[in-house]
Protein backbone atom coordinates (compact mmCIF):
# COMPACT_ATOMS: atom_id res chain seq x y z
CA UNK A 1 0.00 0.00 0.00
CA UNK A 2 1.41 3.38 -0.98
CA UNK A 3 1.93 5.98 1.74
CA UNK A 4 -0.46 8.93 1.73
CA UNK A 5 1.10 12.28 0.97
CA UNK A 6 0.93 14.80 3.84
CA UNK A 7 -1.78 17.43 3.64
CA UNK A 8 -0.81 21.01 2.78
CA UNK A 9 -0.07 23.03 5.90
CA UNK A 10 -2.69 25.66 5.08
CA UNK A 11 -5.34 22.93 4.91
CA UNK A 12 -4.30 21.56 8.31
CA UNK A 13 -4.38 25.06 9.75
CA UNK A 14 -7.86 25.64 8.32
CA UNK A 15 -9.22 22.45 9.88
CA UNK A 16 -7.62 23.23 13.22
CA UNK A 17 -9.56 26.49 13.41
CA UNK A 18 -12.65 24.43 14.23
CA UNK A 19 -11.02 22.54 17.12
CA UNK A 20 -11.58 23.33 20.77
CA UNK A 21 -8.74 22.79 23.22
CA UNK A 22 -9.50 19.13 23.96
CA UNK A 23 -9.78 18.31 20.27
CA UNK A 24 -6.56 20.17 19.53
CA UNK A 25 -4.78 18.16 22.24
CA UNK A 26 -5.55 15.05 20.17
CA UNK A 27 -4.99 16.20 16.59
CA UNK A 28 -1.73 18.00 17.37
CA UNK A 29 -0.17 14.59 18.06
CA UNK A 30 -0.93 13.19 14.56
CA UNK A 31 2.49 14.11 13.20
CA UNK A 32 5.30 16.62 13.49
CA UNK A 33 3.63 18.68 10.78
CA UNK A 34 0.33 18.79 12.66
CA UNK A 35 2.15 19.56 15.89
CA UNK A 36 3.92 22.49 14.27
CA UNK A 37 0.67 23.92 12.90
CA UNK A 38 -1.01 23.61 16.30
CA UNK A 39 1.57 25.93 17.84
CA UNK A 40 0.04 28.80 15.86
CA UNK A 41 -3.05 28.66 18.10
CA UNK A 42 -3.67 30.09 21.55
CA UNK A 43 -6.22 29.06 24.16
CA UNK A 44 -7.64 30.38 27.41
CA UNK A 45 -8.31 27.78 30.08
CA UNK A 46 -10.36 28.28 33.22
CA UNK A 47 -10.79 25.73 36.00
CA UNK A 48 -13.43 26.22 38.69
CA UNK A 49 -11.75 23.49 40.73
CA UNK A 50 -8.71 21.34 40.16
CA UNK A 51 -6.93 18.52 41.98
CA UNK A 52 -3.36 17.29 41.96
CA UNK A 53 -3.86 14.57 39.34
CA UNK A 54 -5.68 16.83 36.89
CA UNK A 55 -3.12 19.59 37.19
CA UNK A 56 -0.27 17.10 36.84
CA UNK A 57 -1.79 15.93 33.53
CA UNK A 58 -1.99 19.54 32.34
CA UNK A 59 1.63 20.20 33.24
CA UNK A 60 2.82 17.04 31.46
CA UNK A 61 0.84 17.30 28.21
CA UNK A 62 2.26 19.12 25.15
CA UNK A 63 -1.13 20.78 24.54
CA UNK A 64 -0.32 23.10 27.45
CA UNK A 65 2.08 24.86 25.10
CA UNK A 66 -1.05 26.41 23.57
CA UNK A 67 -2.38 27.87 26.83
CA UNK A 68 -1.66 31.59 27.12
CA UNK A 69 -4.33 32.55 29.69
CA UNK A 70 -4.89 30.34 32.75
CA UNK A 71 -7.40 30.86 35.56
CA UNK A 72 -7.79 28.55 38.57
CA UNK A 73 -10.53 29.30 41.07
CA UNK A 74 -10.08 26.58 43.67
CA UNK A 75 -7.72 23.69 44.38
CA UNK A 76 -8.64 20.51 46.24
CA UNK A 77 -4.98 19.97 47.11
CA UNK A 78 -2.58 22.50 48.60
CA UNK A 79 -1.46 25.45 46.51
CA UNK A 80 2.12 24.53 47.39
CA UNK A 81 1.61 21.21 45.61
CA UNK A 82 0.18 22.90 42.52
CA UNK A 83 2.84 25.59 42.36
CA UNK A 84 5.57 22.96 42.65
CA UNK A 85 4.09 20.99 39.74
CA UNK A 86 3.72 24.24 37.85
CA UNK A 87 7.37 25.17 38.30
CA UNK A 88 8.50 21.79 36.92
CA UNK A 89 6.29 21.81 33.82
CA UNK A 90 8.03 21.70 30.43
CA UNK A 91 4.87 22.68 28.57
CA UNK A 92 2.96 25.25 30.62
CA UNK A 93 5.52 27.87 29.63
CA UNK A 94 3.71 30.28 27.30
CA UNK A 95 1.38 31.92 29.80
CA UNK A 96 0.83 35.64 29.45
CA UNK A 97 -1.98 35.77 32.01
CA UNK A 98 -2.34 33.89 35.31
CA UNK A 99 -5.25 34.29 37.74
CA UNK A 100 -5.38 32.24 40.93
CA UNK A 101 -8.28 32.43 43.38
CA UNK A 102 -7.84 30.73 46.74
CA UNK A 103 -9.43 30.69 50.18
CA UNK A 104 -6.80 32.47 52.24
CA UNK A 105 -4.42 29.51 52.21
CA UNK A 106 -0.82 30.19 53.20
CA UNK A 107 1.66 29.44 50.41
CA UNK A 108 5.32 28.71 51.12
CA UNK A 109 6.67 27.29 47.86
CA UNK A 110 5.84 29.85 45.20
CA UNK A 111 9.42 31.15 45.09
CA UNK A 112 10.51 28.24 42.86
CA UNK A 113 7.83 29.18 40.33
CA UNK A 114 8.77 32.86 40.36
CA UNK A 115 12.49 32.19 40.09
CA UNK A 116 12.20 29.71 37.20
CA UNK A 117 11.62 30.21 33.47
CA UNK A 118 8.04 28.92 33.47
CA UNK A 119 6.46 32.39 33.71
CA UNK A 120 8.99 34.25 31.57
CA UNK A 121 6.24 35.51 29.21
CA UNK A 122 3.83 36.59 31.95
CA UNK A 123 2.31 40.08 31.66
CA UNK A 124 -0.81 39.72 33.86
CA UNK A 125 -0.82 38.30 37.41
CA UNK A 126 -3.85 38.21 39.72
CA UNK A 127 -3.57 36.45 43.09
CA UNK A 128 -6.88 36.49 44.95
CA UNK A 129 -6.83 35.31 48.59
CA UNK A 130 -3.62 33.37 48.00
CA UNK A 131 -1.40 34.18 50.95
CA UNK A 132 2.11 34.31 49.49
CA UNK A 133 3.25 36.93 52.01
CA UNK A 134 6.17 39.31 51.76
CA UNK A 135 8.58 36.46 50.96
CA UNK A 136 6.53 35.45 47.94
CA UNK A 137 6.47 38.98 46.57
CA UNK A 138 10.20 39.33 47.21
CA UNK A 139 10.75 36.22 45.08
CA UNK A 140 8.69 37.89 42.35
CA UNK A 141 10.67 41.12 42.68
CA UNK A 142 13.96 39.18 42.48
CA UNK A 143 12.90 36.93 39.60
CA UNK A 144 15.52 36.75 36.83
CA UNK A 145 12.82 35.98 34.24
CA UNK A 146 9.52 37.70 35.13
CA UNK A 147 10.24 41.17 33.79
CA UNK A 148 7.27 41.98 31.55
CA UNK A 149 4.38 42.37 34.00
CA UNK A 150 1.97 45.16 33.14
CA UNK A 151 -0.80 44.14 35.57
CA UNK A 152 -0.24 43.07 39.20
CA UNK A 153 -3.17 42.49 41.52
CA UNK A 154 -3.36 40.82 44.92
CA UNK A 155 -6.32 40.61 47.29
CA UNK A 156 -5.48 39.53 50.82
CA UNK A 157 -2.03 38.30 49.91
CA UNK A 158 -0.79 38.21 53.49
CA UNK A 159 1.71 40.97 52.72
CA UNK A 160 2.76 44.08 54.61
CA UNK A 161 4.37 47.36 53.55
CA UNK A 162 7.54 45.35 52.81
CA UNK A 163 5.92 44.00 49.64
CA UNK A 164 5.45 47.54 48.36
CA UNK A 165 9.08 48.25 49.22
CA UNK A 166 10.28 45.21 47.25
CA UNK A 167 8.15 46.18 44.25
CA UNK A 168 9.29 49.80 44.36
CA UNK A 169 12.95 48.81 44.36
CA UNK A 170 12.78 46.24 41.55
CA UNK A 171 13.30 46.99 37.88
CA UNK A 172 11.15 43.91 37.16
CA UNK A 173 8.10 46.15 37.54
CA UNK A 174 9.19 48.98 35.27
CA UNK A 175 6.52 48.03 32.69
CA UNK A 176 3.62 47.97 35.16
CA UNK A 177 0.61 50.06 34.19
CA UNK A 178 -1.77 48.62 36.83
CA UNK A 179 -1.13 47.76 40.46
CA UNK A 180 -3.53 46.99 43.28
CA UNK A 181 -2.24 45.30 46.42
CA UNK A 182 -4.34 47.47 48.71
CA UNK A 183 -6.55 44.83 50.29
CA UNK A 184 -4.17 43.43 52.87
CA UNK A 185 -4.69 42.33 56.45
CA UNK A 186 -1.95 44.76 57.46
CA UNK A 187 -1.63 48.52 57.00
CA UNK A 188 0.29 49.54 53.90
CA UNK A 189 0.69 53.30 54.31
CA UNK A 190 4.48 53.16 54.43
CA UNK A 191 4.38 50.99 51.32
CA UNK A 192 2.42 53.63 49.42
CA UNK A 193 5.11 56.14 50.29
CA UNK A 194 7.60 53.81 48.59
CA UNK A 195 5.37 53.71 45.50
CA UNK A 196 5.40 57.49 45.25
CA UNK A 197 9.20 57.56 45.35
CA UNK A 198 9.90 54.72 42.89
CA UNK A 199 11.52 55.43 39.55
CA UNK A 200 10.46 51.95 38.39
CA UNK A 201 6.73 52.69 38.67
CA UNK A 202 6.69 55.69 36.36
CA UNK A 203 4.57 53.89 33.74
CA UNK A 204 1.66 53.28 36.12
CA UNK A 205 -1.73 54.37 34.83
CA UNK A 206 -3.86 52.73 37.53
CA UNK A 207 -3.11 52.54 41.24
CA UNK A 208 -5.01 51.87 44.44
CA UNK A 209 -4.48 53.72 47.71
CA UNK A 210 -7.64 52.27 49.26
CA UNK A 211 -8.07 52.74 53.03
CA UNK A 212 -4.82 54.67 53.44
CA UNK A 213 -4.98 57.96 51.49
CA UNK A 214 -4.57 61.09 53.62
CA UNK A 215 -3.42 64.67 53.08
CA UNK A 216 0.24 63.68 53.34
CA UNK A 217 -0.24 61.24 50.47
CA UNK A 218 -2.12 63.93 48.51
CA UNK A 219 0.91 66.17 48.92
CA UNK A 220 3.26 63.41 47.74
CA UNK A 221 1.12 62.80 44.66
CA UNK A 222 0.99 66.52 43.93
CA UNK A 223 4.76 66.98 43.88
CA UNK A 224 5.65 63.53 42.54
CA UNK A 225 8.14 63.18 39.70
CA UNK A 226 7.29 59.54 38.89
CA UNK A 227 3.52 58.97 39.19
CA UNK A 228 2.69 61.46 36.47
CA UNK A 229 0.70 59.26 34.07
CA UNK A 230 -2.10 58.12 36.36
CA UNK A 231 -5.50 57.74 34.71
CA UNK A 232 -7.33 55.62 37.28
CA UNK A 233 -6.91 56.08 41.02
CA UNK A 234 -8.66 54.38 43.94
CA UNK A 235 -8.78 56.41 47.15
CA UNK A 236 -11.90 54.93 48.73
CA UNK A 237 -12.17 55.06 52.52
CA UNK A 238 -9.42 57.67 52.65
CA UNK A 239 -9.08 60.31 55.38
CA UNK A 240 -7.88 63.17 53.17
CA UNK A 241 -9.68 66.51 53.32
CA UNK A 242 -11.27 68.51 50.49
CA UNK A 243 -8.24 70.83 50.62
CA UNK A 244 -5.86 67.90 50.24
CA UNK A 245 -7.86 66.57 47.30
CA UNK A 246 -7.96 70.03 45.72
CA UNK A 247 -4.20 70.34 45.87
CA UNK A 248 -3.70 67.07 44.01
CA UNK A 249 -6.51 67.32 41.45
CA UNK A 250 -5.38 70.77 40.37
CA UNK A 251 -1.76 69.69 39.95
CA UNK A 252 -0.06 68.79 36.68
CA UNK A 253 0.11 65.17 37.84
CA UNK A 254 -3.69 64.79 37.79
CA UNK A 255 -4.33 66.05 34.26
CA UNK A 256 -4.75 62.54 32.79
CA UNK A 257 -7.27 61.20 35.31
CA UNK A 258 -10.28 59.50 33.73
CA UNK A 259 -11.49 57.33 36.63
CA UNK A 260 -11.73 58.45 40.25
CA UNK A 261 -12.98 56.26 43.11
CA UNK A 262 -13.78 58.05 46.37
CA UNK A 263 -16.39 55.84 48.05
CA UNK A 264 -16.56 56.23 51.84
CA UNK A 265 -14.06 59.10 51.72
CA UNK A 266 -16.57 61.39 53.50
CA UNK A 267 -15.56 64.41 51.47
CA UNK A 268 -19.00 65.95 51.79
CA UNK A 269 -20.35 68.74 49.62
CA UNK A 270 -17.06 70.66 49.76
CA UNK A 271 -15.30 67.72 48.17
CA UNK A 272 -17.81 67.72 45.31
CA UNK A 273 -17.19 71.43 44.83
CA UNK A 274 -13.47 70.70 44.50
CA UNK A 275 -14.13 68.15 41.76
CA UNK A 276 -16.70 70.31 39.96
CA UNK A 277 -14.42 73.37 39.84
CA UNK A 278 -11.24 71.54 38.80
CA UNK A 279 -10.10 72.19 35.19
CA UNK A 280 -8.19 68.88 35.17
CA UNK A 281 -11.49 67.00 35.41
CA UNK A 282 -12.32 67.57 31.74
CA UNK A 283 -11.06 64.03 31.03
CA UNK A 284 -13.02 62.41 33.86
CA UNK A 285 -15.28 59.62 32.58
CA UNK A 286 -16.05 57.65 35.73
CA UNK A 287 -16.61 58.95 39.26
CA UNK A 288 -17.59 56.87 42.28
CA UNK A 289 -18.64 58.82 45.39
CA UNK A 290 -21.07 56.48 47.17
CA UNK A 291 -21.25 56.89 50.95
CA UNK A 292 -19.13 60.05 50.80
CA UNK A 293 -21.51 62.14 52.97
CA UNK A 294 -22.96 64.15 50.08
CA UNK A 295 -26.24 66.06 50.07
CA UNK A 296 -28.20 67.66 47.23
CA UNK A 297 -25.88 70.66 47.50
CA UNK A 298 -22.86 68.58 46.53
CA UNK A 299 -24.80 66.90 43.75
CA UNK A 300 -25.75 70.31 42.38
CA UNK A 301 -22.08 71.29 42.16
CA UNK A 302 -21.53 68.28 39.90
CA UNK A 303 -24.57 69.04 37.77
CA UNK A 304 -23.55 72.65 37.19
CA UNK A 305 -19.86 71.95 36.54
CA UNK A 306 -18.46 73.22 33.26
CA UNK A 307 -15.63 70.70 33.43
CA UNK A 308 -17.47 67.38 33.82
CA UNK A 309 -18.67 67.23 30.23
CA UNK A 310 -17.13 63.81 29.56
CA UNK A 311 -18.42 62.16 32.74
CA UNK A 312 -20.62 59.23 31.68
CA UNK A 313 -20.50 56.95 34.73
CA UNK A 314 -21.42 58.23 38.19
CA UNK A 315 -21.90 56.02 41.25
CA UNK A 316 -23.36 58.19 43.97
CA UNK A 317 -26.28 56.58 45.78
CA UNK A 318 -25.60 54.58 48.94
CA UNK A 319 -26.72 50.95 49.02
CA UNK A 320 -25.13 50.32 52.40
CA UNK A 321 -27.83 49.65 55.04
CA UNK A 322 -25.38 50.65 57.78
CA UNK A 323 -24.36 53.96 56.21
CA UNK A 324 -25.28 56.84 58.54
CA UNK A 325 -24.07 59.87 56.57
CA UNK A 326 -25.89 62.30 54.30
CA UNK A 327 -27.26 61.21 50.95
CA UNK A 328 -29.08 62.81 48.04
CA UNK A 329 -32.84 62.49 47.64
CA UNK A 330 -34.66 60.56 44.92
CA UNK A 331 -35.35 63.62 42.76
CA UNK A 332 -31.69 64.60 42.66
CA UNK A 333 -30.76 60.99 42.07
CA UNK A 334 -32.91 60.99 38.93
CA UNK A 335 -31.34 64.24 37.71
CA UNK A 336 -27.83 62.88 38.12
CA UNK A 337 -28.68 59.70 36.26
CA UNK A 338 -30.20 61.68 33.42
CA UNK A 339 -27.33 64.16 33.20
CA UNK A 340 -24.46 61.70 33.37
CA UNK A 341 -26.13 58.86 31.44
CA UNK A 342 -25.40 56.07 33.90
Amino acid sequence: MSQLNPLPSDMIFHMMQFCDFDQMAVVMMVSCQWFGESLKFEFEKSYASIDRNNFSEICLHPSSLLITNLSISQATCSWDTLFELFSESKYLINLRSLSVHGRDETVNKIDKLFKGKTLKNLTYLDLDRVNIGDDGFKALADSPYIKNLIHLESFWGGNSYLTSKYISESENFSKLTFIDISNTQKRNYEGYIHFCKSQFLSNLKSISFSNEADDTLMDLLTHNTYLTKLERIYMDSGTFTPDGLKKYLNSENAKNITDLYLDYAELGDEGMKVIAECPNMTNLKELSIANANISNVGALYLLESKYLKNLTSLTHKSNDPFYMGRDIDEEMDALLKQSFKN
